[in-house]
């Protein structure tokens, strides 16, 4: 436990210069709007400022019912909505500090008449439809579905803003992301409630689109507002895609006062419940819980490579066209010793720091390299047959420290990182896998794993204190109780250049999953045989699907996912297989 606390105090400097009450979840307005972004990059004319007219602008009556738009800017072609005509009911309960969503009669009608359509595939039908409700806030969703499958993913974006338009009309007036109660912005949405479903699917999707069209500056700000709106789950999985934009957007200080204070800010809402745990796993030990002072470097693996990453490009933009200071900063990390990288508090510069961080991160979380590895195998980016030597390594740690856990009978305290390490740092490379194919960035990881695996080769004694670490650095998990487990439903493809949406929101019922007895831990699911039979197919090719012959549900589910599984589960099984014929061939 003291050793723990050590690792903690490494990022104290690290903070902002800022009082500790301050919420590091800081938004400001001018940065949700995208065209304001546009313009520091491209200039007025790329957005023809001056050729608009506010026609949106509120009558004096009823004003005060109105919010100010922040999100969007005006479109001529768009009415003024007031909060009534979206159909979007938001009321705030005051002593939970939360929102509610529900929908007036009219909406729920034309909800009920829109998803008959969608059901039956009618698409002129739901193209009609719209044109007679052209501000139809699930629909507009509908249609930039439909665009995204097309392809067409400008008009996807304008179905995306025309949406947010309409739910920013309806926005509860005490609804804002600039004010605070209790230390929380005043945005927490019920996440479970399926009426607030379509609500998180917009800013998501709004947020990957906004990525995809290099708007970095924006979705980081989008990405904050959907953390703060369901601190506690976090269902959209918001938190494991701040990093990327982060510092794709340059905004490293605010990505490491959020690594620094989250957990001390926000640590209640997201600790897991240690009731549940038990009913899984009789031989969970109960840990005396640490301070919250605990960095998110600790726990989650995008935050693990993110940080240092992070402290790299900061530290090198000032020379980066000096090739003797580069060369400088790659010799100072031949110098670097084990005792630094195992230290709780290691006496180094600035220079090797970042690096320090990285071979700290490298050894915790293995699999990274040997994904990374993979990855640019497959796009023909490696010619180095050191690193083939290097993935050994990295392999026989963590093979070597599991076993060491199961024979210590401590297997449980290690088991959150067990069960979803490797699955967090699968999708965080493949979020961030662009970033760190650029040939500055894999020199400097070639050179951190060179250190490695200079230090373990043929030293048992230097193995035997990186095994140590490893336990030492998977244990914070257990011991700051943050709730990782919410993160066990993670798919890759949600990381990809064209995301899908989490699975929670894709299920039409998930009440039903909450509530389910079943374990959340298990990876399996049923299809009915009502289901549409294209999906049926696919979904039957899957290994962890059962097919329910009595089921009398019809299951929602998301072509294109299975699809993308099938492929997925096909490709390695020919890898699985490929490699043992290698094998028997040798």
């Amino acid at each position: 436990m003291k050793e723990s606390k050590k690792l903690i105090n490494q990022f104290s400097k690290h903070h902002i210069s800022s009082e500790e009450t301050q919420c590091c979840l800081i938004m400001k307005k001018k940065h949700f709007d995208c065209e304001n972004e546009i313009f520091s990059i491209f200039g007025n004319e790329a957005i023809g400022i001056g050729k608009r007219t506010d026609s949106r602008k509120p009558t004096q009556k009823n004003s005060y019912l109105n919010m100010r738009h922040y999100f969007v800017s005006s479109n001529p072609q768009w009415p003024h909505l007031y909060r009534e005509e979206s159909g979007i009911i938001m009321k705030y309960v005051e002593e939970r500090n939360e929102f509610s969503i529900s929908f007036d009669i009219e909406y729920i009608k034309k909800k009920e008449l829109l998803d008959a359509l969608v059901d039956s595939m009618l698409l002129d039908e739901i193209y009609l439809f719209m044109e007679r409700n052209p501000f139809f806030f699930s629909g507009l969703l509908k249609l930039a579905d439909i665009s995204i499958l097309r392809n067409e993913h400008e008009i996807a974006f304008e179905y995306l803003q025309k949406a947010l338009y309409v739910f920013e009309s309806s926005l509860h007036p005490s609804f804002s992301p600039f004010k605070y109660k209790n230390g929380l912005p005043i945005t927490n949405i019920k996440s479970g409630d399926i009426e607030s479903r379509d609500i998180f699917i917009l800013l998501g999707s709004y947020m990957n689109s906004l990525g995809n069209r290099g708007l970095f500056r924006t979705a980081f700000e989008y990405c904050l507002l959907l953390i703060s709106m369901d601190i506690t789950h976090d269902r959209f999985h918001s938190l494991l895609h701040l990093d990327y934009y982060a510092i794709l957007s340059s905004e490293f200080d605010i990505l490491f006062e959020i690594n620094s204070k989250f957990l001390s800010q926000f640590g209640r809402y997201c600790t897991w419940d240690e009731n549940k745990i038990k009913q899984f796993r009789d031989t969970f030990e109960t840990t005396k819980r640490l301070d919250d002072s605990t960095p998110l470097y600790y726990i989650l693996p995008n935050f693990a490579f993110g940080i240092p990453l992070a402290f790299f490009i900061k530290y090198i933009s000032s020379f980066s066209s000096n090739k003797e200071q580069l060369d400088e900063f790659n010799r100072q990390i031949k110098d670097i010793t084990i005792d630094q990288i195992i230290s709780t508090n290691f006496d180094t510069n600035e220079i090797q720091e970042c690096s320090i961080y990285l071979i700290q991160s490298l050894i915790v979380f293995p699999e990274f390299v040997t994904l990374l590895h993979e990855n640019l195998e497959t796009s023909h980016l490696t010619n180095s047959s050191n690193q083939s030597r290097i993935m050994c390594t990295f392999t026989d740690l963590l093979d070597n420290a599991n076993d060491s856990k199961q024979t210590n009978n401590t297997e449980n305290k290690t088991y959150p990182y067990l069960l979803v390490g490797r699955l967090l740092v699968e999708a965080n490379l493949e979020k961030c896998i662009q970033i760190w194919k650029k040939p500055v960035h894999l020199n400097w990881l070639n050179a951190c794993c060179d250190k490695v695996y200079d230090i373990v080769s043929n030293n048992i004694e230097n193995r035997d204190v990186m095994k140590s670490f490893i336990s030492k650095r998977r244990n914070i998990l257990m011991d700051c109780k943050f709730n990782v487990f919410r993160y066990i439903d993670v798919r890759k493809s949600e990381f990809s250049k064209n995301p899908t949406i989490p699975s929670f929101f894709r299920d039409e019922y998930p009440e039903r999953r909450i509530n389910s007895p079943s374990n959340n831990l298990t990876i399996s699911g049923y299809s009915y045989l009502n289901s549409d039979p294209i999906s049926l197919y696919f979904i039957s090719l899957l290994p962890w699907y059962n097919v329910n012959i009595h089921g009398n549900e019809n299951l929602s589910v998301n072509l294109k996912e299975i699809v993308v599984d099938c492929m997925s589960a096909l490709k390695n099984y020919l890898n699985s297989y490929l490699k043992l014929a290698r094998t028997e061939n040798e």
